[in-house]
């Protein structure tokens, strides 16, 4: 099991299967809720995860290749065996890449198990985001509420990766051959409709038949695209 710096899921082709030439998944650093980065690192390309013919390479297995090539990517932080809370919050305190001497940690750690895969058949890794983090995104997209408003912080959080925003994306620009900014309404009710036709019997599975408000559930959706491509908005 390995931990990496907090940066989600990038951008595959619409059938990842189909090519066997490796396709790099990353994010452009653009100013979000968290400031500390050192000015040198924004508006760059971090690779954080490798696929080929659609299986996920192991950091070890792709590094030399990026650095023979000169592409930035998010180094790895631990090797963790039989890890647990403990292990996992010594390597939050750690993270360091890239944010300014003496300004504190980055925004999480993303735990990544290369042979695991779901009862689905998916790759699912796990994310450990600082509290102050949390704080920073609490203003940026609204306080939560005591009470129900957990619920739906928490579905969003969980279901709406930066894996499905940009998938989403993906699939938009390929089928209307690159993307415009009039397709922004289409890409927020396109995460929506796979949020709720894809991910409801494990919402209810998981939160055990949970009481829902969906016009909460559907402005933290709205926004936590806006938070994945703040570019496109």
């Amino acid at each position: 099991m390995s931990v990496s710096h907090s940066k989600q899921m990038g951008l595959p082709p619409a059938n990842p299967k189909e090519t066997r030439l490796p396709i790099l998944y990353g994010e452009w650093l653009v100013p979000h809720s968290l400031k500390t980065y050192r000015d040198d690192a924004w508006r760059k390309f971090y690779v954080f995860d490798v696929m080929c013919a659609g299986e996920f390479i192991p950091y070890e297995d792709y590094q030399e290749g990026l650095e023979r090539h000169g592409i930035e990517y998010l180094p790895l932080l631990a090797k963790v065996r039989n890890g647990n809370e403990v292990s996992f919050q010594k390597c939050l305190d750690k993270n360091v890449f890239l944010i300014k001497d003496g300004e504190g940690t980055g925004e999480g750690v993303v735990i990544k198990n290369y042979g695991y895969k779901n009862r689905f058949g998916r790759v699912v890794w796990a994310k450990v985001v600082t509290n102050s983090f949390k704080e920073k995104h609490h203003k940026a997209m609204g306080a939560p509420l005591v009470g129900q408003q957990i619920i739906e912080e928490k579905v969003i959080e969980k279901f709406v990766t930066a894996h499905l925003v940009q998938k989403v994306h993906a699939k938009i620009a390929n089928e209307c051959e690159g993307w415009s900014s009039r397709y922004i309404p289409r890409l927020l009710n396109t995460v929506w409709h796979d949020l709720i036709t894809e991910e409801s019997w494990q919402i209810v599975k998981e939160y055990k038949n949970p009481k829902i408000d969906f016009g909460t559930l559907l402005r933290l959706c709205n926004a936590r695209v806006k938070q994945v491509m703040p570019e496109l908005f």
